[in-house]
């Protein structure tokens, strides 16, 4: 099973615009006297000289206050995508017979249902981050299989977060192709929340939605996409006595947008 981790400058690139340190450094670099004198006060019966402002440039005087906070928990990023081996198989289903001269077998071509076992077709993705992860999936198809892109049943990908969309009953999803409606989703979209269950009391967490409990967020910072090819191969295509690269999966990460922060 093949690992891959999103390195730390790229994360960090991708959520940079979601948290800002600020903190008090309270330095007032430089002093300011007050000078002038103006009109006369009375008090008691008595006058006295006053001091003023007048002829300051900042009346009132005014102060620059800064400010910085440090040793705040920082954002990581680390997401674990594995896969199975995504090979997939279709046969047409018949046989030339040279003695009979006709075709044999059941004349019914698709995709061998090894394709779509739960495993050789499952992408999984695990978020380790302490921020809420968004991850997008999309098949990328390349022209192997799509010699002629006019062919109504030219090959695409489609992703289900449910593997029985591609068995049973719903097989017949897998004979559409290209130019065909219902064929299913060529894109796809995960949100994986934060895990929280091992936290301390009174720790920060983030959560996709203000109704995520933690119990519920521990169960969601795992999740699987399935995926299958969908279609027929084009007649005018070289047949494919191995296994070839027909195209990539493209999965992309990012903070999820607008994550809600609540306290343990």
């Amino acid at each position: 099973m093949t690992k891959k981790r999103l390195i730390k400058p790229l994360a960090l690139a991708l959520g940079g615009a979601l948290f800002m340190a600020c903190a008090v450094n309270a330095a007032a670099a430089s002093s300011i006297t007050i000078e002038g004198k103006g009109s006369t006060s009375t008090l008691g019966g008595q006058s006295y000289e006053a001091t003023i402002n007048e002829g300051l440039s900042n009346n009132p005087a005014q102060i620059n206050v800064q400010a910085q906070v440090s040793g705040g928990p920082e954002i990581v990023y680390n997401v674990l995508i594995s896969w199975g081996a995504m090979k997939f198989e279709y046969d047409y289903g018949r046989t030339w017979d040279t003695a009979g001269h006709r075709y044999t077998g059941n004349q019914v071509g698709g995709w061998k249902s090894e394709g779509v076992n739960e495993e050789n077709n499952k992408i999984t993705v695990r978020n380790n981050s302490n921020y809420p992860m968004k991850i997008g999936f999309d098949f990328e198809e390349g022209s192997v299989l799509n010699a002629d892109n006019t062919q109504n049943g030219s090959v695409i990908g489609i992703f289900s977060t449910t593997n029985s969309t591609f068995t049973a009953d719903n097989r017949s999803i897998l004979t559409k192709g290209l130019n065909n409606t219902g064929a299913g989703d060529t894109t796809a979209t995960l949100n994986l929340e934060m895990d929280p269950s091992n936290l301390e009391p009174d720790n920060i967490y983030y959560v996709t939605d203000n109704s995520v409990t933690p119990v519920d967020a521990a169960a969601a910072f795992e999740k699987n996409m399935f995926f299958a090819l969908a279609g027929t191969p084009d007649p005018g295509i070289t047949p494919l006595s191995s296994y070839q690269d027909v195209g990539s999966i493209k999965v992309t990460v990012e903070p999820y947008n607008n994550a809600i922060r609540k306290t343990r």
